[in-house]
């Protein structure tokens, strides 16, 4: 079985988060990175884009409602992805 490249980076942010290692500016500065990373990854064949541009959101829903609601609507459009990533 194939592990998701946005589980990987989910369990490992939340994981982290988890521990207290990084620190809230250290986790919002890691979501823009990952943001801008996915962004380009929509155009560049070699990068994840969309697995960058969900870890992102799942970072920066912590802080930032428009992250939130596009996770919720993201879990509305998409249920079974929800499901396969135990959000739903």
């Amino acid at each position: 079985m194939l592990i998701a490249p946005a589980a990987i980076a989910t369990n490992m942010i939340s994981s982290l988060a988890e521990r207290k290692t990084m620190t809230k500016p250290h986790l919002m500065m890691l979501g823009w990175v990952l943001l801008l990373i996915g962004l380009l990854g929509l155009f560049l064949p070699v990068v994840p884009g969309v697995a960058l541009l969900i870890a992102a959101l799942l970072v920066l829903a912590r802080r930032y409602d428009w992250a939130r609601r596009l996770l919720t609507r993201g879990r509305r459009w998409f249920p079974q992805a929800a499901r396969l990533f135990g959000e739903g």
